[in-house]
């Protein structure tokens, strides 16, 4: 099992793991697992086994690991077995510990992903009403860039799992998990009113979402609650039926808004000199069913 800083405040649990990608690695509320759990050591050196794992300094996929900028094409390091590059690199990194403690930890990265040179800062926080955690990427490259960031969490699929959360609207995908085309949200993919999880496969992201969200586990008698900050309004949805867990993942931009026309001021990119930075919040709180 990699490394775990443990964290502890009232009904809650955490482990963090600093090596493996600056993972929140489990997460429980009166023993009850919040995010995906596994119990297999091995697996857990997976990033894709872990509960939850930064997207610095992009989410989700760029098209064919490349992109233009200022009359310039930028590679990026395509994801083994794929075209595209995803989620940045963060996620495959070991971390700093740069402080922990009972409650609280913090860790840093220094990376390289493509031209976006950058420091990555995340801080956990866990007390009696959840878990808190502040995500922040500063530039250092030596020139203007686009850069984003997000959260990745995996959730435990179970049965009768409800998710409620509010949208604007909705994108259509092309093949290779990349967004084509907005939509207004067709009923049976709005959760404003709460609705299972769906059963056919979903990888769609969400424009303009409330930033907050819950998933009910009926089975168990408990409610996942998340919270995140007005700049990640951004959430992707993936849902495959035939797996045991989905994911509903806050991010400051659209997917592959680096390929498209307008990423200062319309697809969530943000542009830093060097020097400057960027943060997202999120917060995981649980409660009982009604």
């Amino acid at each position: 099992m990699p490394k775990a800083l443990r964290l502890s405040a009232g009904e809650y649990r955490a482990e963090i793991y600093p090596d493996n990608g600056g993972s929140l690695g489990r997460l429980f509320w009166r023993d009850e697992a919040l995010l995906q759990s596994s119990a297999d050591p091995q697996r857990l050196r997976d990033p894709s086994s872990v509960g939850m794992f930064p997207m610095v300094p992009f989410g989700g996929r760029v098209a064919d690991a490349k992109f233009d900028w200022r009359g310039k094409c930028h590679a990026l390091a395509a994801h083994p077995g794929e075209s595209h590059a995803v989620h940045g690199n963060a996620w495959m990194e070991q971390w700093t510990v740069e402080d922990a403690g009972r409650t609280q930890a913090r860790l840093t990265l220094e990376s390289t992903c493509g031209p976006l040179a950058y420091r990555a800062d995340q801080h956990f926080s866990l007390d009696t009403d959840g878990l808190h955690v502040l995500l922040g990427v500063t530039s250092l490259a030596d020139m203007p860039l686009p850069f984003g960031l997000g959260f990745h969490p995996w959730f435990p699929r179970r049965p009768g799992n409800r998710i409620r959360f509010k949208a604007r609207r909705f994108w259509l995908e092309r093949p290779g998990g990349i967004p084509s085309d907005p939509i207004s949200l067709p009923p049976e993919l709005d959760f404003a009113a709460g609705a299972e999880l769906p059963s056919t496969w979903r990888n769609n992201i969400y424009e303009d979402w409330s930033r907050a969200l819950q998933i009910d586990y009926p089975d168990r008698g408990f409610h996942v609650a998340l919270t995140a900050s007005s700049n990640l309004d951004w959430l992707m949805v993936y849902a495959n039926p035939a797996l045991d867990f989905f994911c509903l993942e806050p991010q400051s931009h659209l997917p592959d808004a680096h390929n498209r026309d307008g990423v200062q001021d319309r697809y969530g990119l943000v542009v830093l000199d060097p020097g400057q930075c960027i943060s997202g919040r999120i917060s995981i709180r649980a409660g009982e069913l009604a």
